[in-house]
């Protein structure tokens, strides 16, 4: 499924234009392609894919490119009611509210890698709340840092592009 946002960029958004989720719930194109299941409420506003999603979200310069893969995706979305079978293409209300993703999610962006287990992404508040498990914690890999993060809970505050640690790993 294809989605096209092709409003015109607001110089105000520059600001955090280049920051992976930022740019996977910005203007451009954005292709879901999932492999068991997908359902599209209009009533709800959301899409539902299960079975190796991948998102990805393509700049409408085309400088900028995501990927996401998961095992399920829920994308709340303010404007569903635009939507042509397979295609929807934006009006001046579209935009991805909110992103649920369980179980297995993996974000490269070339600068950025993002190991989870879970994702949750709310629209209003520019946060991204990732989580793990002792055994596959939540991986960070900034590449322009030294070294990768790893934590069991990290909250990523968008508007800045701060990362914290709300649930470290502890060894025993």
């Amino acid at each position: 499924m294809l989605i096209d946002d092709l409003r015109k960029e607001k110089e105000e958004r520059s600001s955090n234009a280049n920051l992976p989720l930022a740019q996977m719930t910005g203007r451009g194109r954005t292709l879901f392609a999932w492999n068991k299941a997908m359902r599209a409420s209009r009533d709800e506003q959301e899409l539902v894919m299960l079975g190796e999603v991948t998102m990805k979200h393509q700049s409408q310069n085309g400088e900028r490119r995501v990927e996401m893969t998961t095992d399920k995706l829920v994308a709340a979305m303010s404007s569903l009611q635009h939507m042509q079978g397979a295609h929807l293409t934006g009006g001046q209300k579209m935009q991805i509210e909110k992103i649920d993703a369980w179980g297995n999610v993996q974000i490269s962006d070339g600068r950025l890698t993002i190991a989870a287990k879970d994702l949750h992404y709310a629209g209003k508040e520019k946060v991204v709340l990732l989580e793990g498990t002792s055994d596959k914690p939540v991986y960070v890999d900034e590449h322009n840092q030294p070294r990768p993060m790893r934590a069991l809970q990290v909250k990523w505050q968008l508007s800045t592009g701060a990362w914290e640690v709300l649930k470290p790993i502890h060894s025993n």
